[in-house]
């Protein structure tokens, strides 16, 4: 945290308890030199078309969850900001072999948004975006509805796509204004 404070948020609420807030910056270290470092709110919500402001996070240092969600061989990550009390939205990075960080995009809808995942308590990482194949996959649910509802994405074009399986093969989905 490069500017903010350390609280506890002791009103009822999915997202009470102690909470660091403000400005934070992401690093990559190798032994004590720095390899990159960027300000992560800017990183996390820029592309959203919200202008950058305070992240939250519910510990001071949290063991990132690191997976290969693109077939390139290049460490990648998510980090989470509360999204409701079912879920949190995650955004996805990934490191470069010069240490620099990139933000994963997604082509949904054309929307930049993070992704939202079934909550997994307070995590500000979560590993319930699962690798399958060359898909990456994740469960939410809504309230008010009896069933979990499982998302695929495949790694495309330099963009993550929404895709599902129809008649046995998989497709990507697109909104109905950019089918050819």
């Amino acid at each position: 945290m490069t500017k903010g404070k350390r609280f506890n948020d002791d009103v009822l609420w999915a997202g009470m308890g102690e909470k660091w807030q403000g400005w934070f910056d992401i690093r990559v270290l190798w032994g004590s030199k720095v390899l990159f470092k960027a300000p992560l709110n800017d990183m996390m919500l820029e592309k959203r078309g919200d202008k950058p402001g305070e992240l939250f996070f519910f510990a001071p240092e949290f063991k990132l969850h690191i997976d290969e969600y693109t077939n390139d061989k290049q460490p990648d990550f998510n980090i989470g900001q509360y999204g409701s009390s079912v879920g949190n939205d995650y955004w996805l990075f990934t490191v470069m072999p010069n240490g620099v960080i990139s933000r994963l995009p997604f082509d949904d809808w054309g929307n930049p948004s993070p992704i939202f995942v079934e909550l997994n308590g307070t995590s500000n990482t979560t590993d319930r975006i699962v690798k399958d194949g060359k898909r990456i996959k994740f469960q939410y649910s809504l309230r008010g509805e009896d069933e979990d509802f499982t998302d695929w994405y495949i790694w495309r074009g330099g963009y993550f796509r929404l895709s599902e399986k129809k008649h046995g093969r998989w497709v990507d989905v697109r909104p109905d204004s950019q089918k050819e």
